[in-house]
């Protein structure tokens, strides 16, 4: 962009007469700067509109962990991933398992740490001694830790729904619920009768690091809704239209999504007033599911302790270049360091083989109906460095190499921490 003012001003120095500079000069000075002052605000407007178009076009998936005494706290944009979440143990339910011989599930942990040394707690040992505590009463049980596979199965609801609605599926940063434990009752050894309630729970046997009462949460709520009697014709009088008012779409930048399981969704749109008007192509729908996107600023990550993850583009470059493939060494340690500079991730080196070198790697489990890679046979292994390791650490690597085989789909890609 050209110069103008200094265009100008080399201009006015060609002007012979003195009492001439000093005028123009000030008109220079007061009206061309203004409108370049102006000029520049204009266009630095077009490009945050543009930037706030590009980065709201996507529907950001943001992943936590909080206590549970916090969840009233941030509930307006984190919520708990399984809805029984927001409901307080109740210790009379399990006692009364208890006491008909059945099994029960007490209560879930939190573990920081690595994944074998998760599989070590889980599969290490056949049981686990605990006390069921009441006064000065207490109850030996044994109890078994399980995976929750509820969470995931949420992971797969949401995808499912970007699929219905033709949305470019950009994987999920999600560890902490691949680090939460069930706690099972598999058996009672002590006298359960004495225990008029449960006041307590206390392990006396776990040789790993736990947390207790730690929510998995995220920006998503899920709501359902009979549809049957309020579908009316389309304009077009081939389509039908749904009206609805969410009042988390009200005056925000929160996002949703419908799904249903019979039909096609021809358009979702919303108005400021926060009403949603869904078209479909059939009037025989009963219920649709509607996913509402909470928008997270920086503001509302802080003084949360564990960190809150997302699955953003981290910058707009990555947006813009999202559609095409990436080819060169450069552009895979550009997108793997991006996305692994708040870990201390770096690339140590990069190879490509014929097998995977032994090495593992748990890419995000739905990249297998993103991307094809039946034939191919050959592996991009990227070996890693990682300045700040931890019980995370893994699970980064993991997610920024589905982030990068989503890109790349000549190649399987595996990665390893040296």
């Amino acid at each position: 962009m050209l110069d103008i003012l200094e265009i100008m001003r080399e201009n006015v120095k060609k002007i012979n007469d003195s009492e001439q500079v000093k005028f123009f000069r000030e008109v220079i000075e007061r009206s061309f700067k203004e409108l370049i002052e102006h000029t520049e605000r204009m266009y630095k407007g077009l490009e945050d509109n543009i930037y706030r178009e590009l980065t709201l076009s996507d529907y950001d998936i943001y992943t936590g962990l909080l206590p549970r005494n916090e969840l009233k706290y941030h509930d307006l944009y984190l919520n708990p991933i399984l809805e029984r979440e927001n409901i307080n143990k109740n210790y009379d339910e399990i006692l009364k398992e208890l006491i008909s011989n059945e099994e029960a599930i007490v209560e879930q942990i939190f573990l920081p740490l690595e994944e074998k040394d998760i599989n070590m707690a889980i599969y290490g040992k056949s049981y686990y001694i605990a006390y069921l505590r009441y006064k000065e009463r207490k109850c030996k049980v044994k109890i078994a830790l399980e995976r929750v596979e509820e969470y995931e199965k949420r992971e797969e609801d949401i995808y499912k729904v970007f699929l219905k609605n033709n949305i470019k599926w950009k994987t999920i940063n999600n560890p902490y619920i691949r680090k939460i434990l069930q706690v099972k009752i598999i058996a009672v050894l002590g006298d359960i009768e004495e225990i008029e309630e449960i006041e307590s729970i206390e392990y006396t046997d776990f040789e790993f690091e736990y947390k207790r009462d730690l929510v998995p949460v995220w920006n998503i709520v899920s709501k359902h809704r009979p549809v049957k009697d309020s579908i009316a014709p389309a304009e077009d009088s081939i389509n039908y239209v749904y009206p609805l008012l969410v009042d988390e779409l009200k005056n925000s930048d929160n996002k949703a999504i419908v799904y249903f399981e019979k039909g096609n969704i021809k358009a979702v749109n919303k108005n400021s007033q926060g009403n949603l008007e869904i078209v479909l192509d059939t009037q025989n729908v009963e219920e649709i599911d509607i996913h509402i996107f909470k928008n997270i600023n920086e503001y509302q990550k802080e003084n949360i302790k564990y960190p809150v993850m997302s699955n953003e583009d981290v910058s707009i470059l990555d947006k813009i270049k999202s559609s095409n493939r990436i080819k060169t060494e450069l552009e895979i340690r550009r997108i793997v360091e991006t996305y692994g500079k708040d870990f201390g991730i770096k690339v140590e080196d990069i190879q490509i083989n014929s097998d995977d070198s032994g090495i593992e790697s748990n890419l995000n489990p739905f990249i297998k109906d993103e991307i094809h890679l039946g034939n191919i046979d050959k592996y991009l292994i990227i070996y890693l460095q990682c300045e700040n390791e931890n019980y995370l650490s893994e699970y980064a690597v993991n997610y920024i190499l589905s982030k990068l085989q989503l890109e790349i789909n000549n190649f399987h890609c595996r990665g390893a921490l040296l």
